[in-house]
């Protein structure tokens, strides 16, 4: 008899989750983002009106996207997305990163990513690192490929293994990402995002009427 020998090579599977509204002058660079780092990404579109929900559709055509609307006005981020983070556990996601449209994690590669994830507690977290457009002109001309400013900020958004979307009804994410219960193990830092909210002047006066 031949003897064979076969060898198996465990993939880690990594799901980014989010909920969104009214992204579309960003969205095709958070996707293409997304694309390039995650396995999945799973978003809830909060009752969009600016062309948001028709590049999601058009999005999971090419790659692994799921979408859903919400059409509630009520501001329900924390229940959506730990909703969300259950359905990638279920899906199989070994990590789960929350994310919004204006967060790029920066990492320079899928393996990168993998890499630095291996190793470590099953909680990690990525500092924010605000980003927008370079002089006073650039409101007007902005792109995520452009030349930007930045400063390092304090706010942390965290990620988190699969198996603690799955421990049970204690599971649950916090306003804005920035913690998830329960925490096995104090989270330990996993590089930066850029945050990105200011990219035209019209998104400046939203975030000053909000």
């Amino acid at each position: 008899a031949r003897r064979c020998s076969f060898r198996y090579r465990f993939v880690m599977r990594i799901v980014a989750v989010a909920m969104l509204r009214n992204e579309a002058d960003i969205l095709p660079d958070f996707l293409g983002h997304c694309a390039a780092l995650f396995d999945e990404v799973l978003v809830v579109d909060h009752a969009s009106t600016d062309g948001t929900s028709e590049m999601l559709e058009a999005a999971a055509a090419r790659m692994a996207l799921r979408s859903w609307r919400f059409a509630q006005d009520a501001k329900m981020q924390s229940l959506v997305v730990t909703a969300l983070a259950r359905e990638a556990a279920e899906r199989g996601a070994d990590w789960i990163v929350p994310l919004d449209a204006d967060e790029f994690p920066l990492l320079p590669s899928r393996a990168a990513f993998e890499a630095a994830l291996a190793d470590g507690p099953p909680v990690r977290r990525g500092s924010w690192r605000n980003v927008w457009p370079a002089g006073r002109a650039g409101f007007e001309h902005f792109a995520a490929a452009g030349t930007h400013d930045s400063v390092r900020a304090t706010v942390r958004k965290v990620l988190f293994r699969g198996d603690i979307a799955r421990s049970g009804a204690r599971f649950g994410i916090g306003t804005g990402s920035h913690a998830v219960t329960p925490t096995p193990a104090p989270p330990e830092p996993l590089g930066a995002l850029a945050h990105i909210p200011l990219r035209h002047v019209d998104r400046v006066a939203l975030k000053i009427a909000v």
